[in-house]
């Protein structure tokens, strides 16, 4: 294990370094690395220089939110708050230690071989893609296509954005079949995909420029998430009932339910401005956070895409705990979406009041 460039130093560097001592003596796994956060920000730029692997086996010691939802984007592994303890210190090496999640990443190498130049080829993305990457984050989308690409048995070309390159000859229904029972086992919200098709002109860069370009110029026509099966359920936590609904744009069922019904209306400064509106006609409003939030809404509710690996001792878990506890101190739910199975006894562990939606949520009615 070695302290990376960018900490602090000092005495922290000291004790940090004892109490990973003293955890590797009672059997837990040595990290990669350990590194403090700074203010000037130096230790995400050594960070980010590791490889994705090594990352995921390196701790991070916080000292604030900004701090752990960095370590999220970066893959780190473990991460525990400053001043450290060996009960945080343990949990983060257990974190560190676990098998990382299964990340693809773009690889654009593969698209030269999907059509030769001057042939078409066909570029596939999630519809209403802004909304997904904060609701469900990068990697998930990007697995999620080259899971596609298997189930159709064509290359997993895939691009940042994320988008997959494959041939011609499949028609949009065909794969729309398939991605509804993929995204289906996987209890996976969507819309849908799009699929634009493109030519490849002349030069080695051809499909991934035509690719992109037409993904950028492309005008989508407005989806129906009610074709998906939104609106989906929100419970609370620890009760267990059921309390509203959601959907990835607002429907005609927001007034035909008992409970509210929420929807992204307008951008914040972190996410997305969600909308609660009742059958009574009353309203409410929530702005997606990463942090203690600007204003007061009726809940405090977190991106998606930080939900993806909620456990205790990683960045993620220690990130949600912290706006468990600022929630409960004002007075109001967090919001926690986008939650797998495998986190729900995690939450239960957190105070106050929480709403969940997602795959760990049962389907509604």
């Amino acid at each position: 294990m070695r302290q990376l460039p960018g900490a602090v130093g000092g005495s922290v560097s000291v004790v940090l370094a004892g109490l990973i001592e003293r955890a590797v003596a009672a059997g837990a796994a040595e990290p990669a690395w350990v590194v403090v956060e700074d203010p000037g920000g130096e230790w995400v730029r050594t960070v980010a220089a590791a490889p994705a692997e090594e990352r995921s086996r390196g701790i991070l010691a916080a000292s604030s939110e900004a701090g752990l939802v960095a370590a999220v984007r970066l893959g780190v592994g473990g991460a525990l708050w400053l001043p450290p303890s060996l009960a945080g210190m343990g949990a983060a090496l257990e974190a560190a230690a676990a098998p990382p999640a299964m990340r693809v990443r773009p690889d654009a190498w593969l698209a030269d071989l999907v059509a030769p130049p001057g042939e078409s080829f066909v570029a596939v993305s999630w519809v209403h893609r802004p909304f997904w990457r904060c609701q469900l984050g990068e990697p998930a989308m990007a697995t999620l296509l080259v899971v596609l690409a298997e189930a159709l048995g064509v290359l997993p070309a895939l691009l940042p954005w994320p988008a997959l390159v494959m041939p011609p000859g499949r028609t949009s229904a065909e794969v729309e079949e398939v991605w509804r029972k993929l995204t289906g086992e996987r209890r996976v919200a969507t819309e849908g995909l799009e699929l634009v098709a493109c030519t490849r002109r002349e030069g080695h860069c051809g499909v991934v420029t035509m690719a992109m370009q037409s993904l950028v110029e492309l005008v989508a026509p407005a989806s129906d998430p009610t074709a998906w099966g939104f609106p989906g359920p929100v419970h609370e936590l620890p009760s267990g009932r059921r309390v509203g609904w959601w959907s990835p744009a607002e429907t005609e069922h927001a007034v035909s339910r008992p409970e509210w019904q929420a929807a992204p209306v307008e951008l914040s400064e972190e996410g997305f401005r969600w909308r609660l509106r009742s059958r009574d006609g009353s309203e409410g409003w929530v702005d997606d956070v990463l942090g203690p939030p600007p204003g007061t809404g009726v809940a405090i509710r977190i991106p998606g895409w930080i939900v993806g690996e909620l456990t205790a001792g990683g960045p993620c878990g220690l990130f949600v705990e912290r706006l468990a506890t600022l929630a409960l101190r004002l007075g109001l739910p967090l919001w926690v979406p986008n939650l797998r199975p495998g986190s729900l006894q995690f939450l239960l562990r957190l105070p106050g009041t929480l709403w969940v939606d997602g795959p760990a949520v049962p389907d509604g009615a």
